[in-house]
């Protein structure tokens, strides 16, 4: 009997370890590893890089071009200066004065979120702009979406924003 309840915790225990070291994914690409294996991956799906655009932010982040859920997008790509290691990465895909369509690809997207993560976090603000926001948490990371849009006299406009943070890289970035 001992060795059966051996088994048993030795089993669960390297199923808890085996499930803290998987990485979050984006588009299927683990994050993890360097900026540079990253962004050869990320121009194996078609995204390029935009070295104007990476120009102009902080050490430690790089901007990409390309398609995300049919859309065009921005990507921004965090990593780690000194390792060089990917922790984050955030899509923001502009609709301007298309607040319908936003709308609707923003509660698409929730629901492939939701078959595999749970929202643990949800919240809706209107006023003059509408904010819609759910956070979702697992072992890996945690997805944060949104989609925000103002509509007052003389100017539309509506942005979809997906942030991706790896709970293992992310981590490490304050070694």
């Amino acid at each position: 009997m001992k060795k059966y309840f051996l088994f048993i915790f030795c089993f669960s225990c390297s199923l808890v370890l085996f499930a803290q070291n998987e990485h979050l994914s984006f588009m299927d690409i683990p994050i993890d590893g360097t900026i540079t294996e990253f962004q050869a991956k990320l121009r194996e799906k078609g995204i390029s890089h935009d070295a104007k655009g990476s120009s102009e932010l902080p050490i430690g982040k790089r901007k990409f071009k390309g398609k995300f859920e049919e859309e065009r997008c921005d990507i921004e790509v965090s990593y780690i200066p000194s390792s060089k290691i990917v922790y984050q990465v955030k899509v923001f895909v502009y609709y301007d004065d298309r607040i319908d369509f936003a709308i609707k690809k923003y509660y698409s997207i929730k629901e492939k979120l939701n078959e595999e993560f749970t929202c643990v976090y949800e919240y809706e603000k209107a006023v003059k702009a509408q904010l819609l926001c759910c956070i979702y948490k697992s072992t890996k990371g945690q997805i944060k979406l949104e989609n925000s849009y103002v509509n007052v006299p003389g100017f539309v406009s509506d942005m979809i924003t997906i942030e991706y943070v790896d709970t293992i890289n992310n981590a490490d970035k304050s070694k």
